[in-house]
Parts: C-alpha cells; sequence; structure tokens
C-alpha cells in the first residue's frame, strides 16, 4: 500500500479531476413535464415555435390611439378625439382605428389596426353631452411616440429565436417563458446519482440511542442534503462497519448504480481503515491521490475505478462537508456552481503555509457597503461551526495568516 498518501497541493488534484483524463459524468438524456423541468438542465437548445406576444398588445390601461393624432397635446392644450369603442380583453376589435379615434383598452389586450400607441388613462378624461354632442370624446393631455405603451408582436420572443442554450439551468421565469411558448415539456439531463457510504463501527442511524462510545452518522444527511441542492439524485446504502468482504460488495454495487461514489471515514492511517485496501482490491483502480494540502481534508482519497470516480472522505462531519464542497459539488456542475463573492475578514486569522485553507464564516454587509467575513471557530470533529456558517472564507496555499481587513474569495453556503 506504498502508493497511498500521494498528497497533492488542491489545485492540482482539481485540475485531475476536471481535466482531460478525468472520467466525465455520463449525458443521459429524458424528457419531462415542463413543472418537472425546475432546477434540471437542458440537453437541447430550445428555439420558439411562435411569436410572444402572438399579436400588437397594450402594455397600459388607457386608450389605443394613432400617435400622430396626440402631437401638440398638453395641459393647456389637451387633444380631443372620438371614442369609437372598446377592445375587451381576449377579443379582436371589431373595427379597424381611425385618425382621429381613440379606443379605450386595457393592459394585455390586442392593439386595434391601425393603433400604433396608447395613452395611458392618466392623461386622459372623458368627455360627454354639451360639447361633445352625440359622441363621446376623449381629451389628451400628453403627446404619445409611435410605439409607446405597446408591445408588439414578437418583441418579446420572434418565432424560430433560439431561446435557451443547451446547458441552461431551467428557473421559474424560464419555466413561464416555455410555458408562453406553448412548451409543455423539455429535453434535460438525467442528474448525476451520487451514492453514499459511511464507514465505521462507532456509527449509528440518527433513530437509534446512542450508547457507550457509539456516535449518529451525520455525514449521510450533510452530504445527501448537499447534493440533493444541486440536483443530484442520491443513493444511501447504509452504514457499513469495518469489514473488509461488506464493504467490498458495497462498494460493487454502488459502483453499478452511481456515477460518483463517496465513502466518509477509513481514509487515513490505522489498522482499522479498510477504505484504500477495498479501493485497490478492484482491477484497474488508478489512484489519483490520496492526502490534500488543505485544511480541514488532508486525508481525502480519489481513486479512478473504469469510469467511475470515488472519494474517500474524513470521517469528521465539518471536514467531509468542506471537501464535497469545495472539490465534489462542482463535478456536478461543470459550468460553476459556486456563489462566490469578496468579503473582508474580521480580524486576524493564523494559518500555515503549504496548505490551502476553507475557514467557515458568517457574512455581514456593513455601512461601508462591503462584505465581511466573521470566523466561526471550531475544532475539525464538530458540525457546529459549520451549521452557523454561511460561507467558506479561503486562505491561499502560500499564506500564513491572514490580517484583520484582508479581502478573501468566500464560496456561500
Amino acid at each position: 500500500m506504498n502508493s497511498f498518501f500521494r498528497v497533492k497541493p488542491f489545485q492540482e488534484a482539481q485540475q485531475m479531476l476536471v481535466g482531460p483524463e478525468a472520467p466525465s459524468l455520463p449525458k443521459r438524456l429524458e424528457t419531462v413535464p415542463l413543472l418537472a423541468g425546475l432546477g434540471r438542465v437542458l440537453a437541447e437548445n430550445v428555439f420558439s415555435p411562435v411569436d410572444v406576444p402572438g399579436f400588437n398588445r397594450s402594455m397600459m390601461d388607457g386608450y389605443a390611439v394613432i400617435a400622430q393624432d396626440t402631437f401638440g397635446a398638453g395641459e393647456e392644450s389637451p387633444v380631443r378625439l372620438v371614442l369609437a369603442g372598446e377592445v375587451m380583453m381576449g377579443c379582436i376589435a371589431e373595427q379597424p382605428l381611425q385618425s382621429g379615434q381613440a379606443m379605450a383598452i386595457a393592459t394585455g389586450a390586442m392593439l386595434p389596426e391601425n393603433a400604433d400607441a396608447v395613452v395611458m388613462v392618466e392623461y386622459t378624461e372623458m368627455i360627454t353631452g354639451g360639447q361633445a354632442g352625440d359622441q363621446t370624446l376623449i381629451e389628451i393631455t400628453r403627446a404619445v411616440a409611435p410605439g409607446e405603451n405597446r408591445l408588439r408582436q414578437g418583441e418579446d420572443v420572434a418565432a424560430d429565436q433560439q431561446v435557451f442554450a443547451r446547458g441552461t439551468r431551467l428557473g421559474p421565469a424560464a419555466i413561464g417563458l416555455l410555458a408562453a411558448l406553448g412548451i409543455t415539456t423539455v429535453p434535460v439531463f438525467m442528474p448525476p446519482v451520487v451514492g453514499l457510504i459511511s464507514t465505521g463501527d462507532e456509527l449509528v442511524s440518527p433513530e437509534n440511542n446512542v450508547v457507550g462510545a457509539r456516535v449518529r452518522d451525520i455525514n449521510s444527511y450533510t452530504l445527501a442534503a448537499l447534493a440533493r441542492k444541486h440536483g443530484a439524485e442520491v443513493r444511501l446504502y447504509g452504514i457499513i462497519p469495518d469489514e473488509f468482504t461488506l464493504l467490498r460488495e458495497t462498494m460493487a454495487q454502488a459502483l453499478v448504480e452511481c456515477d460518483i461514489v463517496c465513502l466518509s471515514g477509513g481514509s487515513s492511517v490505522g489498522t482499522r481503515d479498510l477504505t484504500q485496501q477495498v479501493l485497490a482490491s478492484f482491477p484497474g483502480h488508478q489512484i489519483l491521490f490520496h492526502g490534500l494540502h488543505l485544511k480541514p481534508g488532508k486525508p481525502t482519497l480519489a481513486v479512478r475505478i473504469k469510469d467511475k470516480l470515488v472519494f474517500g472522505l474524513p470521517g469528521h462531519p465539518a471536514s467531509a462537508l468542506t471537501v464535497f464542497r469545495v472539490l465534489v459539488y462542482p463535478l456536478l456542475a461543470p459550468s460553476g456552481p459556486f456563489d462566490r463573492l469578496s468579503a473582508r475578514i474580521d480580524r486576524n486569522v493564523a494559518s500555515s503555509a503549504g496548505r490551502e485553507e476553507y475557514l467557515p464564516v458568517r457574512l455581514e454587509k456593513r455601512d461601508d457597503g462591503e462584505w465581511w467575513a466573521i470566523p466561526v471557530f471550531g475544532k475539525s470533529g464538530v458540525i457546529r461551526p459549520l451549521a452557523e456558517a454561511e460561507g467558506l472564507a479561503r486562505i491561499p496555499l502560500a499564506k500564513e495568516g491572514v490580517k484583520k481587513g484582508e479581502l478573501l474569495a468566500v464560496i456561500r453556503l
């Protein structure tokens, strides 16, 4: 087992996972109903089959007009037009608009033929009887330009226009736009499948009572939640004791069923740590690295078995969650799922040169308009600091600590 503990700088390890020699996640496709597409990634370009809107429509409540008829209108010199009717919502105007006329119209209604603008109702007054005679007049106190308060047919989306590119993640507004186009099913990539195995004789499920030196399994839940947050399908293989045959059988099943497999615990040096022995027993395995210049997460292991990636994560919950967030999570979305910002550190923080460190922090936007990162300190064996943290502040490899006010990159949680 001398090949283990091939310690790598974190940035080099990242490149090994995304470079040309690294196995890529399979691109399996499926077509799902529109609402089921929320949060999914498009597998094909999407083109509009229709114009949106499909007709010239009003953007305001008011009166449809021929803009030229309103030129010169003002408070002291209003223009009067003859009310020629009303365009009802969902209906087509019964007749074209003639010069000198106006038609009442609501927001979203179809403009009558010849109308090229809408006067907002706030700038009008209806006049009946007296000076109007048998007609109803609309007095306009503000001129409009051609196209004002009007949405042209196809102005939002034109027929045959590409509206989304392959690789787009569909959010609520995108779902709405697709509905407007009459698209009710979408071609998407099937989510990657992440298998999670917790190892250790000391672990029990959260619903069980803790007896003696046992501890509850935290990693299955934190890692599953993080993977699902990015749309991955998660398969939990439970708690596997430190027993070679059972762990290998579980790993063999996970390699068939999953795209990425993560084991937590059992990746450091110890007489009962079986992860490295189990992974080395699979033919054609390739050790990418075992050990990172990273805090927390030094004993992290990555192995390639055929076209699958397997990660051995630290058993400590905070370490496992941090490593998964910065190393495994980006593989689920190569375009970059990180929500990053720059923040000034709130106090001096000591660090050791030669390892990249990710420090849990709370975030605060202060009166100066800048973000500040407030460290949440805790030992590597506890989870509370990460539960309270809003981000992970990166202290670069070459830094021997940072001083208060120094600008750091922060991955938001």
